[in-house]
């Protein structure tokens, strides 16, 4: 205990020391430098979500056009949305509506309502985002390049020139009719 002028102070100790004016300035810059940091890992993350789902989207453009050239059937890669997230699904079923048992969550998930994926069809110049009642359509030919709709075609065919992947930053995949290839700007 603490003694004063003749009063006792049990709650005062001796050398009790509050903190100075630097050491709160150190923990406060200390806070701020750990707040910008989550803040940079966030939009980080967002940018790695962005490229993960345009490699997801280049991984099943090469194993359909592989699968495509060494079986006899045809495969279509499907990339729709449900609900708030972008799925893709290979099948042999060639559709030009959007049909729910074909297009569920029972597909590959490529992301979530942060990104937004759009397409520029064949036959046309404008972006369409892909939403609940499109969706993108991609095949290829036995000799690996994208099978479009010719004329008199009753086979359905790809139905865009491009993909746009949009999150922290736009990536465009554009498929090359004519050699089967497709390549990231």
């Amino acid at each position: 205990m603490l003694q004063t002028r003749g009063k006792v102070y049990g709650w005062m100790k001796k050398n009790n020391k509050g903190m100075s004016l630097v050491e709160i300035i150190i923990v406060i810059a200390i806070v701020g430098i750990l707040a910008v940091a989550s803040f940079s890992m966030a939009g980080n993350i967002k940018y790695a979500n962005t490229q993960k789902t345009v490699e997801s989207i280049e991984d099943k453009l090469d194993n359909l056009q592989i699968t495509t050239m060494s079986k006899a059937t045809k495969q279509y890669l499907y990339i729709y949305r449900v609900g708030g997230s972008y799925y893709a699904k290979v099948s042999s079923t060639a559709t030009s509506n959007r049909n729910d048992a074909l297009f569920d969550d029972q597909g590959t998930k490529l992301s979530n309502s942060a990104l937004t994926i759009s397409y520029k069809p064949h036959v046309g110049d404008s972006k369409v985002l892909v939403g609940s009642d499109n969706f993108i359509r991609i095949c290829y030919n036995r000799a690996g390049a994208f099978y479009y709709l010719g004329s008199g075609s009753t086979t359905l065919g790809t139905n865009c020139d491009k993909i746009y992947v949009n999150g922290s930053r736009e990536y465009v995949i554009t498929l090359v009719e004519e050699t089967g290839k497709h390549y990231v700007e």
